[in-house]
């Protein structure tokens, strides 16, 4: 298969992912409201932190093993999923232990901390079996399996919501269905074509752990910067505060989705080229991505209230000042999305992930003593300052590691810009 369409093909179904998953969204948000959607979020982000941590670095190693280790591929596979079915006995057990004995996750009764601890398992494995996927060059089953189940996913939810007048505990059970039958497939696919066996190289394990340290640690950082403010509006707060946060987070963040293509298109472009001509391609996508953030910005500060309580409804006005709040910093957050790609490509040097380290640091902190007091606007501001930050810190290690003049990014021609959007096509 040509690698261009390849990347297409990937783009678009990464695209439809984002386009069901907002509809499923806007389903939760308008029939259940802003408690029912702050419950969904609140118990998705739990089994979402539990996977970060479960990954140890495995997202990097597991397709750069395969591919070095042709020969043993069975060895690497069955290795992962033994050390990765390791991680799920051991978290969940943390995790059940910690809400019986300690009382961490209260708000939490039997049926949803169930929903979590099956839902954890999929979760990872699903991860894996999509890095299988990509390892084997298998582009097109990646993609249709990711997008079948996402496409199931909605249509759950709208027979559970509009069918059946479920709660948020009935769409959390239905989405728990959906992930046991996208796990069973991929286990079902790669036993049979025996991939997966019952081996396990320790030494094997011990260099993919080594290997995907820095990339683990930079994750989940970067994770727990994105993430974190659901836990702390949870702990703080109440459901329904949560709900409304979700909602301005998703509607600030279709901007970021919409340029964040411009990251994705890059990264292949990048796969062989040398430092210097990796400078060049994120030099000109900065470019792209500074100019056309602006415009976006723009017309989002003007329409966003409009669209949050048209498509949301109006429950969700209170949502409107941290949409607000948040759209600078996903401005800075599209520049990061870029500029870490060159990073990526060289080695992601240690400074990158000690930076997601001290920010996420600073962004904990934030998060407890603006939350209390100033609620979702809090969580808001903490959000967009810690992404300056860490935009503001890669940008000036990009410029000057590359030798790159600030005004070769923040001030171009209309020319300029059409040739850099070429450059970006995979052709």
């Amino acid at each position: 298969m040509k690698f261009s369409f390849q990347v297409l093909l990937t783009f678009f179904s990464r695209l439809l992912i984002r386009v069901l998953s907002f509809i499923i969204s806007v389903l939760i948000a308008r029939f259940l409201g802003p408690v029912g959607k702050g419950l969904i979020s609140y118990v998705n982000t739990i089994v979402a932190l539990l996977n970060q941590f479960g990954t140890f670095g495995f997202s990097a190693s597991t397709i750069y093993f395969l591919a070095k280790e042709k020969e043993r591929r069975h060895i690497v596979a069955s290795t992962i999923i033994a050390f990765s079915s390791g991680v799920v006995l051991l978290f969940d057990g943390a995790l059940f232990a910690a809400w019986w004995f300690l009382n961490i996750f209260h708000d939490l009764n039997t049926l949803l901390i169930l929903i979590v601890l099956l839902r954890f398992p999929f979760m990872l494995f699903a991860q894996r079996m999509s890095d299988f996927y990509l390892a084997y060059q298998k582009i097109k089953l990646y993609n249709a399996v990711s997008s079948a189940s996402a496409v199931l996913s909605v249509i759950v939810t709208a027979v559970i919501i509009l069918l059946f007048h479920g709660g948020a505990v009935h769409v959390l059970l239905g989405h728990l269905a959906v992930s046991f039958v996208q796990f069973a497939f991929n286990i079902g696919f790669w036993l049979y074509n025996r991939v997966v066996r019952f081996v396990v190289d320790k030494m094997l394990l011990s260099e993919m752990v080594k290997y995907g340290l820095k990339f683990y640690v930079n994750n989940l950082c970067a994770f727990m910067v994105l993430r974190s403010d659901i836990l702390f509006i949870k702990h703080y707060h109440d459901n329904w505060h949560v709900g409304q946060y979700s909602v301005a987070v998703q509607a600030a963040e279709l901007i970021y989705m919409v340029v964040s293509t411009a990251s994705l298109l890059l990264f292949p472009k990048l796969a062989d080229k040398s430092p210097q001509e990796a400078a060049y391609y994120v030099r000109r996508t900065l470019r792209i991505t500074l100019h056309l953030m602006l415009i976006l910005l723009t017309v989002w500060a003007f329409t966003g209230r409009i669209f949050i309580i048209a498509v949301f409804s109006s429950r969700f006005a209170p949502a409107v000042s941290p949409f607000y709040i948040l759209l600078p910093g996903m401005f800075f957050l599209a520049l990061w999305s870029v500029s870490t790609r060159y990073f990526a490509v060289t080695g992601m040097p240690l400074f990158v992930p000690m930076a997601w380290v001290i920010f996420s640091a600073v962004n904990i902190i934030l998060n407890i003593f603006l939350i209390p007091s100033l609620g979702v606007a809090g969580a808001a501001a903490a959000s967009s300052l810690t992404y300056m930050c860490v935009a503001g810190f890669l940008l000036y290690k990009f410029f000057t590691i590359t030798g790159t003049p600030v005004k070769k990014v923040f001030y171009t021609s209309w020319e300029e810009l059409k040739e850099d959007a070429k450059l970006l096509l995979p052709v």
